[in-house]
């Protein structure tokens, strides 16, 4: 007697088995027919593979196609161009004894206005401007001058008075009395200053001077003295002669 184990296992093996056979049976009968499959060696077979214009169904697997027929193409009629119709010459129609424009009447001219004579302006007066006074000229003079014993001529130019015109007079603008800028008049030469008889007076003016003043420069008393003693410094010299009011004349006769 089989174990219960195995009864188990033959019936799940016998249930597979049946469950295969039954779904291959149900395949193969529910499959279309399909061509079988041949392999075909044939070495007298030429190439002729023509693109997409061959007939496939007949085709057999191989690496020709053995001349397979040409499916038949189908003539695509043109769509039908549309008429287009010439375009219309539109001609002007030819008008016989056309009529004649009628002519314009000229217009007369308007007539031209005479310019009217316009009155001839008066001239203006012509402003008469007074002539203005000339200044006066400096007055030229010789004049003799003499300082101390000496004389010499001099070339003057006196300056001449203030003029004022007469609107400043009538308005009482100008000064009482006359304001004078230049009281010395200019010379402008100065001649016989070196004449004989100058230089003669000069040299006894000088000579005589030169007696009076050399009394202050002896050497025992006065300037001479305070000068010459070499035991006085230069400062006690310079204070002696400041010390004496009269030291500017002494010493400026000297030139």
């Amino acid at each position: 007697m089989m174990p219960k184990k195995a009864k188990l296992i033959l019936l799940i093996s016998g249930v597979g088995l049946t469950s295969t056979a039954a779904l291959s049976t149900i395949v193969y009968t529910t499959t279309p027919e399909q061509k079988k499959f041949k392999f075909v060696i044939d070495n007298n077979a030429k190439p002729n593979i023509q693109n997409e214009d061959v007939d496939l169904s007949k085709s057999k697997v191989s690496a020709f196609d053995y001349n397979l027929p040409k499916k038949e193409k189908k003539i695509v009629q043109p769509d039908p161009k549309p008429i287009v119709e010439p375009p219309k010459v539109l001609v002007d129609p030819i008008i016989k004894n056309p009529e004649k424009p009628k002519p314009q009447p000229i217009p007369e001219p308007e007539p031209i206005p005479e310019p009217k004579p316009q009155p001839v302006p008066e001239p203006q007066p012509v402003p008469i401007i007074p002539p203005k006074d000339e200044p006066k000229k400096p007055l030229k003079i010789k004049k003799k001058i003499k300082h101390g014993d000496i004389e010499f001529e001099a070339d003057l130019e006196v300056i001449p008075d203030r003029e004022y015109d007469v609107s400043d007079i009538d308005k009482g603008i100008t000064n009482r009395i006359p304001y004078i800028a230049e009281v010395t008049p200019d010379v402008t030469n100065v001649s016989n200053g070196a004449s004989a008889a100058n230089i003669k007076k000069t040299l006894g003016r000088a000579t005589t001077k030169a007696k009076e003043i050399g009394a202050h420069f002896n050497n025992d008393y006065g300037y001479g003295a305070a000068l010459s003693n070499d035991n006085k410094t230069i400062e006690e010299k310079q204070a002696y002669i400041n010390a004496d009011g009269n030291a500017p004349d002494h010493f400026g006769n000297l030139w």
